[in-house]
């Protein structure tokens, strides 16, 4: 850390959220190897466990989301992890792109849950939050409710709804 933000190749932001314990997720819960686990970026890990905690905040039995045409929409960035583990060409393996890759981030909660509808991970920075994209705003047609999730009912975003007065 160096509070000089010119000083290139330091960090000068004093904060942050860290994981104590990026080894402490139960891969056997989910129905993944602990090699497979291994390989995943902390981002999927994180989100899975957050996805299930959140079913069970909600009183919701993941069985009956399988086979429905749910659909999830992550927003994440920063491929460091994978960026770590090519970096050691000798200790790549089998599960390590799809590990690293971001875009799984939402496809293996899909994949975990057996939902049927849209799985998108959106790179959104310093903004996690697909809202911002405007994509689960955006009206398909042909898509149910539950594939808009995070929606406003008439599918507009705030700043797409005309203003009163």
């Amino acid at each position: 850390m160096d509070p000089d933000p010119r000083r290139p190749g330091k960090a000068y932001t004093a904060a942050g959220g860290f994981l104590a314990d990026i080894t402490g997720f139960d891969a056997a819960f989910f129905g993944l190897s602990p090699r497979e686990a291994s390989r995943m970026d902390p981002q999927q890990r994180l989100l899975l466990e957050m996805a299930r905690e959140a079913l069970d905040d909600a009183g919701i039995d993941p069985g009956t989301l399988a086979g429905s045409d749910s659909g999830v929409h992550v927003g994440v960035s920063n491929a460091n992890y994978g960026q770590l583990q090519y970096a050691r060409p000798e200790a790549i393996t089998a599960y390590t792109m799809a590990g690293a890759a971001l875009c799984n981030t939402a496809n293996r909660i899909s994949h975990l849950f057996d939902l049927r509808g849209p799985s998108m991970a959106m790179d959104t920075s310093a903004s996690p939050t697909p809202r911002r994209t405007g994509t689960p705003c955006t009206p398909w047609s042909s898509a149910p409710e539950s594939a808009r999730t995070g929606a406003p009912p008439d599918c507009r975003c705030p700043a797409r709804r005309p203003r009163s007065g």
